[in-house]
Order: C-alpha cells, then sequence, then structure tokens
C-alpha cells in the first residue's frame, strides 16, 4: 500500500509500524522543531535509512495532487501542526489524542489532566476540512491515573495509535465502510491552554501545583515565587513533611509547597 505521512518524533513508533505492514511511504512531511520540547531528527533518520525522501516544508494542495497522481492511496497525520487541505480522491486519516468527539482540539493531553478526568483515548478519524470532526474510523479510550503526566500520555498515545494503525492498514476498505459519523452536539473542544493557565504560585493548594506541573511536563510551566519566578521544563510534587516554608528552596531541586515539595528540571532561563 502507497502512503504519505505527516508528523514528528512523538508518534515514531506509528510511523514505523507502516514500514512493519510492508507500506510503501512515499514521503513523510514534518515541519522545523525547538528540538527541546518537540523533536522530527529520529522520524528523518528512519527516512534516510530508508530511501523516503522528507521535507520541512508546508504540505500542500500540489503536493497531495503530486501524491495522488503518484499513486499514493492513504496519507496518515500525527502531530502535523499546520491545517492539510483535503483532496478529493484522497483518503486521509488523522490520528488525534482524545476519544473524540470529546477533547477536540489541538493539544487535548494537558486539558485532560487539568481537568482531572478518569480516561483519555486515541481516534482515528477521517481527515475533513473542519478540525478532528471526520467520521471514526477505529478508537480506544485509556485510564488517566493520578501520577500521568503529558509525557506519559504521549507515550501511551504513541504506542495504542500503532496498535490502532495497524489493524487500519490491514483493512482499509473495511474501515472506510463502516466509517462511524461523530455524534452532533455530543462533543468538546478544546482550546490549546493559555500561558496564564501554565502558570501557578508557591501558595496554591498541592492538587493545583501538583496538576499544572503534570499537565505540562517536558513543555514547561512557570512558579511564582517570594522572590521573582522560576520557568520548569519537568517538575513532580511530592508528598513529604518539609521544614521549609512554601516557597522556601530546600536544595538546588527541591521547593516547599504546600503539603510536601517540588523535584524540579529547570529550564535553560532559571529565575527570572
Amino acid at each position: 500500500m502507497k502512503i504519505a505521512y505527516a508528523g514528528y518524533d512523538v508518534f515514531l513508533t506509528a510511523f514505523q509500524m507502516t514500514l512493519a505492514c510492508k507500506c510503501q511511504v512515499m514521503k513523510l512531511f514534518t515541519f522545523p522543531v525547538d528540538g527541546l520540547t518537540e523533536t522530527n531528527e529520529k522520524m528523518k533518520a528512519v527516512c534516510e535509512k530508508n530511501n523516503i525522501p522528507w521535507t520541512e516544508e508546508r504540505i500542500t494542495l500540489d503536493d497531495l495532487q503530486q501524491l495522488k497522481d503518484d499513486g499514493c492511496e492513504l496519507l496518515i497525520v500525527s502531530g502535523y501542526p499546520h491545517k492539510i487541505p483535503v483532496l478529493p480522491g484522497l483518503r486521509a486519516v488523522n490520528i488525534h489524542p482524545s476519544p473524540l468527539p470529546i477533547g477536540a482540539g489541538p493539544w487535548p493531553w494537558p486539558v485532560s489532566i487539568l481537568k482531572d478526568l478518569p480516561y483519555s483515548g486515541v481516534t482515528i478519524h477521517v481527515l475533513t476540512e473542519e478540525l478532528d470532526a471526520g467520521d471514526i474510523l477505529i478508537q480506544r479510550a485509556y485510564r488517566l491515573t493520578k501520577d500521568m503526566t503529558a509525557r506519559d500520555m504521549e507515550v501511551t498515545f504513541d504506542r495504542l495509535s500503532a496498535e490502532l494503525l495497524r489493524q487500519l492498514l490491514a483493512a482499509p476498505d473495511a474501515f472506510f465502510e463502516q466509517a462511524m459519523p461523530q455524534l452532533a452536539g455530543g462533543g468538546e473542544y478544546w482550546p490549546e491552554p493559555s500561558e496564564e493557565e501554565k502558570i501557578f504560585s508557591y501558595t496554591d493548594s498541592y492538587d493545583k501545583i501538583d496538576r499544572i506541573v503534570r499537565a505540562f511536563y517536558g513543555y514547561g510551566c512557570t512558579m511564582k515565587l517570594p522572590l521573582g519566578q522560576v520557568k520548569i521544563l519537568c517538575a513532580r510534587a511530592m508528598t513529604a513533611p518539609v521544614a521549609a516554608k512554601p516557597g522556601e528552596w530546600i536544595d538546588e531541586h527541591h521547593i516547599a509547597i504546600p503539603g510536601g515539595m517540588l523535584e524540579i528540571e529547570l529550564s535553560g532561563e532559571g529565575l527570572i
């Protein structure tokens, strides 16, 4: 089966699954990354090893038409940040990181944690002009534990998306024929969290601090301290008796908070 793929390293397993399923990957579409919260070097390395052309330029309608003319049968999208045009006659699917129709939007992982939801999911749906609104081909839910971070959700999503994609690639015609429309009015659109939602204070409750650092683990959040604020890339809240007062540094990697402490890794910016 001839396919094209659009995405980046967070979804490497799903990309590799296409090769394991003996698909002919005609081209990888990725995008410029910061090398910290987003990378694409692993996907590009897979392409180099397998002689697959790749580009960081945005997908255009001309690209899709060329793929179709060259016999492409399916475009698979996962974590691609740009809107992709829809070309009649070229099947395209999106692997979305929520149990649609709940959680439509660009970044459901942190929202799921901030909302303290008990579950999340993976949905492969038909790509349409309307964001995350296409007919559902296959999906699966998974439980969210109280200690899961956004990065943990990425790992789970990558594994499950590969499993679902393998099933889809084994019988694409059957899945497209049985695709189910999303329930009208039964979903929720979640916009990307604002910068304000990534900020917390040393005086906030333990539960609030815990949710924010888990929601933006690996992506960064900001903690307000008595003498300024600190940028945090990765942190975990820990319930433990501490002698220090909330907002005080216990040592180089720990700050006291109500009910415990934060074990943190600072970004390069440090205190600001």
